[in-house]
């Protein structure tokens, strides 16, 4: 299981690049991103929690990123 803890100190976006499977998130602060795995856009609010299994995961990198 891979897990993501959203904290104040994240960026209001998240860019998530999985190769195989899923991400697992937990939304803990009143914040609201994107996730994308693989083509999947996932827009996340507070409370909801969603988890999976992600063999590769980044997230929290300022500016743009380009895979």
């Amino acid at each position: 299981m891979t897990r993501l803890n959203c904290t104040e100190e994240n960026t209001s976006f998240l860019e998530v690049l999985c190769q195989e499977g899923k991400l697992g998130y937990n939304v803990t602060k009143n914040v609201t991103f994107q996730i994308r795995v693989l083509n999947l856009i996932v827009n996340c609010t507070m409370s909801e929690v969603v988890i999976a299994t992600c063999s590769l995961w980044i997230a929290n990198v300022p500016g743009n990123i380009a895979f």
